[in-house]
């Protein structure tokens, strides 16, 4: 080292932020490019077709259905999400039909049009018991997340044993949580 030269000195624990901060090279944008687009959250772009408010003959004939489909919803819970004269339901290009409270995140969706509802993700969070749930293994989660079936030696047994798994049948709706 040359006499009077100074050493830039970090602070501990600062280092690798500010490595992280220094460019390789090249600036943000290039490395950006490099990585490619962000990812997408849906594999398939999708567009609104048609945005209708629900009557309310619509609205008590949807209530119904949800409360036969769901039944740890009770009926102040669905007046919550789903207010009379604010519920719009949203006609994808893709057949899906979302219905949603005002400018609020969709409540529930239903896939293919067929009266299959389905709670949206926030709803679920709002709403943790709206529908029977089976805990899987946290190693599992990450097959189920890509779309592989799940299967019983994957389901973590509830601490009072099978009995609170409750009664399972084929295409029944169900919450799946990740244990941990």
């Amino acid at each position: 080292r040359k006499a009077g030269a100074r050493s830039a000195r970090v602070p501990f624990g600062f280092a690798s932020a500010a490595l992280a901060a220094a460019p390789r090279g090249s600036n943000r944008e290039a490395r950006r490019a490099r990585r490619g687009p962000c990812p997408r959250m849906y594999k398939k772009q999708f567009a609104v077709q048609a945005q209708n408010l629900l009557s309310k003959k619509d609205l008590k004939t949807l209530k119904t259905q949800l409360c036969d489909q769901f039944p740890g919803l009770d009926e102040k819970t669905l007046d919550q999400l789903l207010p009379e004269g604010a519920v719009k339901v949203l006609k994808l290009d893709n057949r899906c039909l979302l219905y949603v409270n005002g400018d609020q995140p969709p409540c529930f969706f239903d896939a293919e049009g067929r009266g299959e509802l389905y709670p949206c993700l926030g709803t679920l969070w709002q709403f943790p018991y709206m529908m029977p749930e089976l805990t899987v293994h946290d190693g599992v989660s990450k097959f189920v997340l890509n779309g592989a079936d799940l299967m019983l030696p994957g389901v973590a047994v509830p601490a009072n044993g099978v009995v609170g798994l409750g009664s399972v049948s084929k295409g029944q709706k169900r919450c799946i949580k990740v244990q941990g």
